[in-house]
């Protein structure tokens, strides 16, 4: 399985926050600004490990955990 960032993210500001938008699937949430680069990072498709690989001082576990959430609001596809 390969992981990228969708191509129909928009991303605006909501008073102190990062807000995201998927303009195809209407999915939208906040994030923060680490999650922000780690979309911005992933414009190629990567395997779970080399996303792992990029983040080496991250727990893998929460790192997972957030890949997860990022797949179900339709930010990586």
């Amino acid at each position: 399985m390969r992981f990228r960032r969708s191509n129909t993210l928009a991303v605006s500001f909501l008073e102190d926050r990062i807000a995201v938008h998927n303009f195809m699937t209407k999915d939208h949430f906040t994030c923060s600004g680490e999650c922000l680069d780690f979309l911005a990072g992933a414009d190629e498709w990567r395997t779970p490990e080399q996303l792992f690989d990029s983040f080496p001082d991250v727990d893998r576990a929460g790192l997972a955990e957030q890949i997860t959430q990022l797949v179900k609001f339709n930010a990586l596809v």
